[in-house]
Protein backbone atom coordinates (compact mmCIF):
# COMPACT_ATOMS: atom_id res chain seq x y z
CA UNK A 1 0.00 0.00 0.00
CA UNK A 2 2.66 2.75 0.86
CA UNK A 3 4.42 1.97 -2.53
CA UNK A 4 1.05 2.69 -4.18
CA UNK A 5 0.47 5.29 -2.24
CA UNK A 6 3.96 6.61 -2.96
CA UNK A 7 2.92 6.34 -7.03
CA UNK A 8 0.03 8.05 -6.76
CA UNK A 9 1.65 11.02 -4.90
CA UNK A 10 4.38 11.07 -7.47
CA UNK A 11 2.12 12.04 -10.07
CA UNK A 12 0.78 8.48 -11.79
CA UNK A 13 -2.76 9.86 -12.23
CA UNK A 14 -0.80 12.42 -14.74
CA UNK A 15 1.45 10.08 -16.10
CA UNK A 16 -0.31 6.59 -16.76
CA UNK A 17 -3.41 8.62 -19.08
CA UNK A 18 -0.37 10.51 -20.74
CA UNK A 19 0.66 7.51 -21.58
CA UNK A 20 -2.32 5.67 -22.61
CA UNK A 21 -2.73 8.56 -24.99
CA UNK A 22 0.30 8.13 -26.89
CA UNK A 23 -0.62 4.56 -26.89
CA UNK A 24 -3.83 5.24 -28.58
CA UNK A 25 -2.24 8.09 -30.71
CA UNK A 26 0.24 5.51 -31.98
CA UNK A 27 -1.94 2.71 -32.58
CA UNK A 28 -3.58 4.74 -35.07
CA UNK A 29 -1.20 5.37 -37.02
CA UNK A 30 0.95 1.83 -36.76
CA UNK A 31 -2.05 -0.44 -37.04
CA UNK A 32 -5.10 1.27 -37.94
CA UNK A 33 -6.87 -1.97 -39.67
CA UNK A 34 -9.34 -2.67 -36.61
CA UNK A 35 -10.20 1.50 -36.09
CA UNK A 36 -10.57 1.72 -39.65
CA UNK A 37 -13.17 -1.25 -39.35
CA UNK A 38 -14.76 0.58 -36.63
CA UNK A 39 -15.09 3.69 -38.87
CA UNK A 40 -16.49 1.76 -42.09
CA UNK A 41 -19.25 1.16 -39.87
CA UNK A 42 -20.28 4.66 -38.97
CA UNK A 43 -20.07 5.74 -42.78
CA UNK A 44 -22.13 2.86 -43.54
CA UNK A 45 -24.78 4.31 -40.64
CA UNK A 46 -24.58 8.02 -42.24
CA UNK A 47 -25.48 6.45 -45.56
CA UNK A 48 -28.42 4.63 -44.30
CA UNK A 49 -29.48 7.76 -42.15
CA UNK A 50 -28.93 9.93 -45.20
CA UNK A 51 -28.44 8.09 -48.63
CA UNK A 52 -27.77 9.83 -51.86
CA UNK A 53 -30.57 11.56 -53.67
CA UNK A 54 -32.08 9.57 -56.72
CA UNK A 55 -30.37 10.33 -60.05
CA UNK A 56 -31.70 12.05 -63.19
CA UNK A 57 -32.09 8.52 -64.98
CA UNK A 58 -28.93 9.06 -67.07
CA UNK A 59 -28.23 5.37 -66.36
CA UNK A 60 -30.12 2.41 -67.63
CA UNK A 61 -29.17 -0.83 -66.97
CA UNK A 62 -30.24 -3.86 -69.56
CA UNK A 63 -30.14 -7.11 -67.00
CA UNK A 64 -29.89 -10.93 -68.24
CA UNK A 65 -32.35 -12.01 -65.37
CA UNK A 66 -33.94 -15.42 -64.79
CA UNK A 67 -36.72 -14.54 -67.69
CA UNK A 68 -34.18 -13.74 -69.90
CA UNK A 69 -32.81 -17.10 -69.41
CA UNK A 70 -35.83 -19.05 -69.56
CA UNK A 71 -36.67 -17.35 -72.84
CA UNK A 72 -33.70 -17.44 -74.90
CA UNK A 73 -31.79 -20.67 -73.34
CA UNK A 74 -29.19 -20.79 -70.93
CA UNK A 75 -25.57 -18.66 -71.00
CA UNK A 76 -24.06 -18.19 -72.39
CA UNK A 77 -25.58 -17.11 -75.74
CA UNK A 78 -24.72 -17.46 -78.96
CA UNK A 79 -23.11 -14.53 -80.10
CA UNK A 80 -25.26 -13.23 -82.83
CA UNK A 81 -27.91 -12.91 -79.96
CA UNK A 82 -25.77 -10.58 -77.95
CA UNK A 83 -25.60 -8.29 -81.26
CA UNK A 84 -29.55 -8.32 -81.70
CA UNK A 85 -29.34 -6.88 -78.34
CA UNK A 86 -26.81 -4.64 -78.82
CA UNK A 87 -28.48 -3.23 -82.36
CA UNK A 88 -31.47 -2.68 -80.52
CA UNK A 89 -29.85 -0.34 -78.00
CA UNK A 90 -28.29 1.61 -80.98
CA UNK A 91 -31.85 1.89 -82.91
CA UNK A 92 -33.23 3.21 -79.65
CA UNK A 93 -30.44 5.75 -79.44
CA UNK A 94 -28.24 4.94 -76.84
CA UNK A 95 -25.46 6.74 -76.08
CA UNK A 96 -22.77 4.44 -75.12
CA UNK A 97 -23.10 0.89 -74.20
CA UNK A 98 -21.04 -0.48 -71.34
CA UNK A 99 -21.18 -4.62 -71.12
CA UNK A 100 -20.44 -6.23 -67.72
CA UNK A 101 -19.22 -9.07 -69.30
CA UNK A 102 -16.60 -10.86 -70.64
CA UNK A 103 -16.09 -12.49 -74.16
CA UNK A 104 -13.14 -14.42 -73.46
CA UNK A 105 -13.69 -17.42 -75.82
CA UNK A 106 -14.70 -17.71 -79.39
CA UNK A 107 -18.72 -18.46 -79.47
CA UNK A 108 -19.23 -22.42 -79.16
CA UNK A 109 -21.47 -22.11 -82.40
CA UNK A 110 -19.23 -20.43 -84.58
CA UNK A 111 -19.07 -22.34 -88.48
CA UNK A 112 -15.32 -22.49 -88.01
CA UNK A 113 -15.49 -24.25 -84.57
CA UNK A 114 -18.11 -26.99 -86.11
CA UNK A 115 -16.44 -27.36 -89.15
CA UNK A 116 -12.90 -27.83 -86.67
CA UNK A 117 -15.09 -30.34 -84.97
CA UNK A 118 -16.46 -32.44 -87.24
CA UNK A 119 -13.23 -32.66 -89.69
CA UNK A 120 -11.46 -33.92 -85.91
CA UNK A 121 -14.25 -36.85 -85.82
CA UNK A 122 -13.67 -38.40 -88.97
CA UNK A 123 -13.35 -36.01 -91.97
CA UNK A 124 -16.36 -34.10 -93.66
CA UNK A 125 -17.43 -33.66 -97.18
CA UNK A 126 -16.95 -30.67 -99.39
CA UNK A 127 -20.22 -29.53 -99.47
CA UNK A 128 -21.07 -29.04 -95.66
CA UNK A 129 -17.44 -27.97 -95.11
CA UNK A 130 -19.03 -24.96 -97.86
CA UNK A 131 -22.10 -24.50 -96.53
CA UNK A 132 -20.44 -24.51 -92.60
CA UNK A 133 -17.90 -21.74 -94.44
CA UNK A 134 -20.53 -19.59 -95.90
CA UNK A 135 -22.19 -19.12 -92.79
CA UNK A 136 -21.93 -16.06 -90.85
CA UNK A 137 -19.24 -15.80 -88.29
CA UNK A 138 -21.37 -14.95 -84.58
CA UNK A 139 -18.58 -13.38 -83.60
CA UNK A 140 -18.01 -10.91 -86.42
CA UNK A 141 -21.48 -10.16 -85.82
CA UNK A 142 -21.05 -9.18 -82.26
CA UNK A 143 -17.59 -6.77 -83.32
CA UNK A 144 -20.07 -5.34 -85.83
CA UNK A 145 -22.64 -4.53 -83.72
CA UNK A 146 -19.95 -3.32 -81.13
CA UNK A 147 -18.69 -1.29 -83.52
CA UNK A 148 -22.22 0.52 -84.58
CA UNK A 149 -22.63 2.13 -81.18
CA UNK A 150 -20.19 3.34 -78.36
CA UNK A 151 -19.60 0.44 -76.75
CA UNK A 152 -17.23 -0.17 -73.38
CA UNK A 153 -16.05 -3.50 -73.38
CA UNK A 154 -15.24 -5.57 -70.18
CA UNK A 155 -11.47 -7.33 -68.79
CA UNK A 156 -11.00 -8.67 -65.27
CA UNK A 157 -7.84 -8.77 -63.84
CA UNK A 158 -6.53 -12.05 -61.64
CA UNK A 159 -3.53 -13.23 -59.81
CA UNK A 160 -2.68 -15.98 -62.61
CA UNK A 161 -3.05 -17.50 -65.60
CA UNK A 162 -5.13 -14.66 -67.86
CA UNK A 163 -5.64 -14.95 -71.74
CA UNK A 164 -5.72 -12.34 -74.28
CA UNK A 165 -4.46 -9.15 -73.15
CA UNK A 166 -7.19 -5.49 -72.87
CA UNK A 167 -6.36 -3.34 -75.71
CA UNK A 168 -5.47 0.07 -74.57
CA UNK A 169 -7.65 3.11 -75.74
CA UNK A 170 -7.18 5.73 -74.00
CA UNK A 171 -3.63 7.91 -72.97
CA UNK A 172 -2.39 8.28 -69.76
CA UNK A 173 -0.40 11.37 -68.10
CA UNK A 174 0.24 11.62 -64.44
CA UNK A 175 1.50 14.49 -62.27
CA UNK A 176 3.11 14.70 -58.59
CA UNK A 177 4.99 12.09 -56.47
CA UNK A 178 4.57 8.61 -57.42
CA UNK A 179 0.98 8.48 -58.10
CA UNK A 180 0.73 4.80 -58.61
CA UNK A 181 2.30 4.24 -55.47
CA UNK A 182 -0.32 2.25 -53.70
CA UNK A 183 -2.61 1.37 -56.66
CA UNK A 184 -3.12 -2.25 -56.96
CA UNK A 185 -1.12 -4.29 -59.48
CA UNK A 186 -2.40 -7.51 -61.03
CA UNK A 187 0.13 -9.91 -63.20
CA UNK A 188 -2.43 -11.48 -65.83
CA UNK A 189 -5.74 -10.09 -67.85
CA UNK A 190 -8.57 -12.30 -68.82
CA UNK A 191 -10.06 -9.84 -71.56
CA UNK A 192 -12.28 -10.25 -74.95
CA UNK A 193 -11.39 -11.40 -78.41
CA UNK A 194 -9.43 -9.60 -80.11
CA UNK A 195 -12.13 -8.66 -83.13
CA UNK A 196 -14.41 -7.61 -80.00
CA UNK A 197 -11.67 -5.40 -78.32
CA UNK A 198 -10.70 -3.76 -81.89
CA UNK A 199 -14.49 -3.04 -82.42
CA UNK A 200 -14.99 -1.16 -78.75
CA UNK A 201 -14.74 2.49 -78.12
CA UNK A 202 -13.26 1.61 -74.59
CA UNK A 203 -12.02 -1.00 -72.72
CA UNK A 204 -12.56 -1.44 -68.66
CA UNK A 205 -11.53 -3.90 -66.00
CA UNK A 206 -14.53 -5.40 -64.19
CA UNK A 207 -12.72 -5.76 -60.82
CA UNK A 208 -13.96 -4.40 -57.52
CA UNK A 209 -13.23 -3.89 -53.91
CA UNK A 210 -14.47 -5.74 -50.99
CA UNK A 211 -13.36 -4.56 -47.75
CA UNK A 212 -13.17 -6.33 -44.63
CA UNK A 213 -17.21 -7.93 -44.44
CA UNK A 214 -17.62 -8.35 -47.86
CA UNK A 215 -19.21 -5.07 -48.73
CA UNK A 216 -18.52 -2.80 -51.28
CA UNK A 217 -17.94 0.81 -50.38
CA UNK A 218 -15.07 2.48 -52.67
CA UNK A 219 -14.65 1.09 -56.72
CA UNK A 220 -11.04 1.65 -58.17
CA UNK A 221 -10.63 3.61 -61.07
CA UNK A 222 -7.49 2.56 -61.72
CA UNK A 223 -5.51 -0.54 -61.24
CA UNK A 224 -2.06 -1.70 -62.58
CA UNK A 225 -1.70 -4.49 -65.46
CA UNK A 226 2.11 -5.20 -64.27
CA UNK A 227 3.44 -2.05 -64.30
CA UNK A 228 0.93 -0.34 -66.93
CA UNK A 229 -2.18 1.92 -65.92
CA UNK A 230 -5.46 0.41 -67.27
CA UNK A 231 -9.00 1.80 -66.14
CA UNK A 232 -12.56 0.46 -64.86
CA UNK A 233 -15.57 -0.10 -67.47
CA UNK A 234 -16.75 3.10 -65.19
CA UNK A 235 -13.43 5.41 -65.92
CA UNK A 236 -13.82 4.21 -69.76
CA UNK A 237 -17.57 4.70 -69.93
CA UNK A 238 -17.19 8.27 -68.67
CA UNK A 239 -14.11 8.51 -71.41
CA UNK A 240 -16.35 7.63 -74.07
CA UNK A 241 -19.82 9.24 -73.54
CA UNK A 242 -17.32 12.58 -72.53
CA UNK A 243 -15.55 12.11 -75.96
CA UNK A 244 -12.09 12.31 -73.70
CA UNK A 245 -8.64 10.58 -75.12
CA UNK A 246 -6.55 10.75 -72.00
CA UNK A 247 -6.57 10.44 -68.53
CA UNK A 248 -4.79 12.59 -66.16
CA UNK A 249 -3.97 11.48 -62.37
CA UNK A 250 -2.60 13.73 -60.04
CA UNK A 251 -0.97 13.12 -56.81
CA UNK A 252 -0.56 14.84 -53.45
CA UNK A 253 3.15 16.07 -54.64
CA UNK A 254 1.52 18.09 -57.60
CA UNK A 255 0.41 20.41 -55.84
CA UNK A 256 2.21 20.44 -52.78
CA UNK A 257 -0.90 18.36 -50.76
CA UNK A 258 0.95 16.42 -48.21
CA UNK A 259 -0.99 15.36 -44.77
CA UNK A 260 1.38 16.00 -41.68
CA UNK A 261 4.31 15.89 -43.80
CA UNK A 262 3.31 12.37 -45.82
CA UNK A 263 3.26 11.93 -49.04
CA UNK A 264 -0.34 11.20 -49.37
CA UNK A 265 0.09 9.50 -53.01
CA UNK A 266 -2.98 9.28 -55.90
CA UNK A 267 -5.53 12.59 -54.76
CA UNK A 268 -7.50 12.14 -58.32
CA UNK A 269 -8.25 11.16 -61.56
CA UNK A 270 -9.61 13.79 -64.13
CA UNK A 271 -11.19 12.53 -67.37
CA UNK A 272 -12.38 15.15 -69.72
CA UNK A 273 -14.21 17.76 -68.01
CA UNK A 274 -14.58 15.64 -64.81
CA UNK A 275 -12.16 15.66 -62.06
CA UNK A 276 -12.92 12.86 -59.61
CA UNK A 277 -11.27 12.51 -56.32
CA UNK A 278 -9.74 9.47 -55.10
CA UNK A 279 -7.91 7.63 -52.22
CA UNK A 280 -4.27 6.84 -52.54
CA UNK A 281 -5.46 3.40 -53.99
CA UNK A 282 -7.29 5.37 -57.05
CA UNK A 283 -10.31 3.82 -55.43
CA UNK A 284 -13.55 6.33 -55.34
CA UNK A 285 -16.62 6.70 -52.56
CA UNK A 286 -19.54 5.15 -53.71
CA UNK A 287 -22.41 7.51 -52.21
CA UNK A 288 -25.15 4.96 -52.73
CA UNK A 289 -29.16 5.59 -53.51
CA UNK A 290 -31.98 3.57 -52.97
CA UNK A 291 -31.89 1.12 -55.72
CA UNK A 292 -34.42 2.15 -58.14
CA UNK A 293 -35.82 -0.58 -60.41
CA UNK A 294 -37.57 1.63 -62.80
CA UNK A 295 -33.92 1.94 -64.14
CA UNK A 296 -33.67 -1.59 -64.95
CA UNK A 297 -35.62 -3.55 -67.98
CA UNK A 298 -34.97 -7.78 -68.78
CA UNK A 299 -32.90 -8.16 -71.94
CA UNK A 300 -36.32 -10.56 -72.63
CA UNK A 301 -37.98 -7.58 -73.50
CA UNK A 302 -35.29 -6.20 -75.42
CA UNK A 303 -35.03 -8.54 -77.57
CA UNK A 304 -38.49 -9.26 -78.14
CA UNK A 305 -39.15 -5.86 -79.13
CA UNK A 306 -41.73 -5.12 -75.85
CA UNK A 307 -40.01 -1.74 -75.02
CA UNK A 308 -40.74 1.47 -75.47
CA UNK A 309 -37.40 3.13 -77.85
CA UNK A 310 -37.39 6.61 -76.11
CA UNK A 311 -36.26 4.69 -72.21
CA UNK A 312 -32.50 4.46 -73.86
CA UNK A 313 -32.48 7.66 -76.29
CA UNK A 314 -29.40 9.43 -75.04
CA UNK A 315 -28.50 6.97 -72.10
CA UNK A 316 -25.96 5.78 -70.52
CA UNK A 317 -26.42 1.72 -70.91
CA UNK A 318 -25.26 -1.05 -68.83
CA UNK A 319 -25.59 -4.52 -69.45
CA UNK A 320 -25.13 -7.06 -66.67
CA UNK A 321 -26.55 -9.93 -65.37
CA UNK A 322 -28.46 -11.24 -61.99
CA UNK A 323 -29.53 -14.80 -63.19
CA UNK A 324 -28.49 -17.05 -60.90
CA UNK A 325 -26.05 -19.58 -61.71
CA UNK A 326 -24.24 -17.28 -64.08
CA UNK A 327 -21.37 -15.46 -62.47
CA UNK A 328 -21.30 -14.64 -58.63
CA UNK A 329 -21.62 -11.29 -59.70
CA UNK A 330 -23.85 -9.97 -56.28
CA UNK A 331 -22.08 -8.06 -53.41
CA UNK A 332 -23.41 -6.33 -50.62
CA UNK A 333 -23.54 -2.58 -50.51
CA UNK A 334 -23.93 -0.29 -46.91
CA UNK A 335 -27.69 -0.04 -47.83
CA UNK A 336 -28.64 -3.48 -49.39
CA UNK A 337 -27.42 -7.12 -49.67
CA UNK A 338 -27.17 -9.00 -53.34
CA UNK A 339 -26.96 -6.14 -55.03
CA UNK A 340 -25.49 -7.63 -58.55
CA UNK A 341 -22.25 -5.57 -59.73
CA UNK A 342 -23.61 -3.62 -62.68
CA UNK A 343 -25.84 -2.09 -60.39
CA UNK A 344 -23.01 -0.80 -58.49
CA UNK A 345 -21.17 0.36 -61.89
CA UNK A 346 -24.83 2.40 -62.65
CA UNK A 347 -24.53 3.85 -59.03
CA UNK A 348 -21.39 5.26 -59.19
CA UNK A 349 -21.87 6.88 -62.76
CA UNK A 350 -24.67 8.33 -61.87
CA UNK A 351 -23.19 9.78 -58.79
CA UNK A 352 -20.08 11.22 -61.10
CA UNK A 353 -22.32 12.93 -63.51
CA UNK A 354 -24.13 14.14 -60.19
CA UNK A 355 -21.09 16.00 -59.14
CA UNK A 356 -21.33 14.04 -55.81
CA UNK A 357 -18.30 13.06 -54.07
CA UNK A 358 -17.90 11.21 -50.53
CA UNK A 359 -14.43 12.21 -49.72
CA UNK A 360 -12.22 11.55 -47.05
CA UNK A 361 -9.79 13.93 -47.34
CA UNK A 362 -6.12 14.20 -46.57
CA UNK A 363 -5.66 16.34 -43.33
CA UNK A 364 -9.02 13.47 -41.56
CA UNK A 365 -6.88 10.99 -40.09
CA UNK A 366 -4.40 14.25 -38.56
CA UNK A 367 -7.60 16.42 -37.45
CA UNK A 368 -8.39 13.19 -35.51
CA UNK A 369 -5.11 12.82 -33.81
CA UNK A 370 -4.72 16.49 -32.85
CA UNK A 371 -8.23 16.14 -31.62
CA UNK A 372 -7.69 12.96 -29.63
CA UNK A 373 -4.34 14.78 -28.06
CA UNK A 374 -6.30 17.93 -27.41
CA UNK A 375 -8.90 16.63 -25.28
CA UNK A 376 -7.13 13.99 -24.19
CA UNK A 377 -4.32 15.99 -22.31
CA UNK A 378 -7.50 18.10 -21.00
CA UNK A 379 -8.72 15.40 -19.17
CA UNK A 380 -5.59 13.97 -17.52
CA UNK A 381 -4.68 18.35 -16.41
CA UNK A 382 -8.23 18.86 -15.23
CA UNK A 383 -9.99 15.53 -14.00
CA UNK A 384 -7.73 15.08 -10.74
CA UNK A 385 -8.60 18.37 -9.98
CA UNK A 386 -12.22 18.84 -10.90
CA UNK A 387 -13.04 15.26 -10.12
CA UNK A 388 -14.50 12.03 -12.52
CA UNK A 389 -18.54 13.48 -13.06
CA UNK A 390 -17.16 16.95 -14.22
CA UNK A 391 -14.67 15.40 -16.42
CA UNK A 392 -17.31 13.18 -17.70
CA UNK A 393 -19.09 16.19 -18.85
CA UNK A 394 -16.12 17.82 -20.36
CA UNK A 395 -15.45 14.21 -22.21
CA UNK A 396 -18.84 13.95 -22.86
CA UNK A 397 -19.21 17.26 -24.92
CA UNK A 398 -15.90 16.14 -26.64
CA UNK A 399 -17.52 13.34 -27.73
CA UNK A 400 -20.61 14.97 -29.17
CA UNK A 401 -18.67 17.43 -30.66
CA UNK A 402 -16.84 14.73 -32.69
CA UNK A 403 -19.73 12.66 -33.66
CA UNK A 404 -21.68 15.63 -34.24
CA UNK A 405 -19.10 17.62 -36.32
CA UNK A 406 -18.84 13.85 -38.17
CA UNK A 407 -22.13 13.76 -39.29
CA UNK A 408 -22.51 17.41 -40.26
CA UNK A 409 -19.25 16.93 -42.43
CA UNK A 410 -21.17 14.05 -43.90
CA UNK A 411 -24.24 15.53 -44.49
CA UNK A 412 -23.79 18.87 -45.92
CA UNK A 413 -19.84 18.67 -47.65
CA UNK A 414 -19.89 14.47 -47.72
CA UNK A 415 -16.77 14.80 -46.20
CA UNK A 416 -15.67 11.46 -43.90
CA UNK A 417 -14.45 12.30 -40.67
CA UNK A 418 -14.07 9.32 -38.27
CA UNK A 419 -15.97 9.77 -34.90
CA UNK A 420 -15.37 6.26 -33.32
CA UNK A 421 -11.36 7.11 -33.08
CA UNK A 422 -11.21 10.47 -31.11
CA UNK A 423 -14.17 8.67 -28.92
CA UNK A 424 -12.55 5.25 -28.10
CA UNK A 425 -9.04 7.51 -27.48
CA UNK A 426 -10.72 9.97 -25.40
CA UNK A 427 -12.92 7.34 -23.62
CA UNK A 428 -9.97 5.35 -22.59
CA UNK A 429 -7.72 8.00 -21.27
CA UNK A 430 -10.80 9.59 -18.81
CA UNK A 431 -11.55 5.76 -17.65
CA UNK A 432 -7.63 5.38 -16.90
CA UNK A 433 -7.65 9.04 -15.07
CA UNK A 434 -11.26 8.23 -13.17
CA UNK A 435 -9.69 4.97 -11.46
CA UNK A 436 -6.21 6.50 -10.45
CA UNK A 437 -8.43 9.16 -9.00
CA UNK A 438 -10.48 6.95 -7.36
CA UNK A 439 -7.78 4.92 -5.97
CA UNK A 440 -6.26 7.84 -5.46
CA UNK A 441 -9.05 9.38 -2.97
CA UNK A 442 -9.70 5.88 -1.35
CA UNK A 443 -6.02 6.28 -0.07
CA UNK A 444 -6.80 9.74 1.30
CA UNK A 445 -9.20 8.65 2.99
CA UNK A 446 -8.03 5.69 4.76
CA UNK A 447 -4.89 8.29 5.64
CA UNK A 448 -7.77 10.46 7.49
CA UNK A 449 -9.06 7.51 9.21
Amino acid sequence: MSSLRFLLRRGVVYIVPLAVLLLALGARVAAPELLDRLMLISFDLYQRIAPRPAGDGAVRIVDIDNASLKQYGQWPWPRGLDAQLIDKLHEAGAAVVALDIVFSEPDRTSPDLLLAELQRRGGVDAETARLLSALPDPDAQLAAAIKSVPTVAGFILVDQGGGTPPMTKAGFGAAGNEPLRDVESFPAAIGDLPVLQQAAAGNGFLNRHVDWDDIVRRVPLIMRLGQKPVFSLVAETLRVVTGAHTYLAKAAGANGETSFGRNTGLTQVKIGPLTLPTDAAGRVWVYYAPFDTKEVISAAKILSGDFDPAFFKGRIVLVGTSANGVVNDTQSTPLAAHVPGVAIHAQLIEQILAGIFLVRPDWAQGAELVFALVIGLALIFVLPRIGAIASAVIGGVAVAVAVGGSWAAFRYAHLLIDPVYPWLAVTLVYLTGSVLGYLRTEIRQREIR
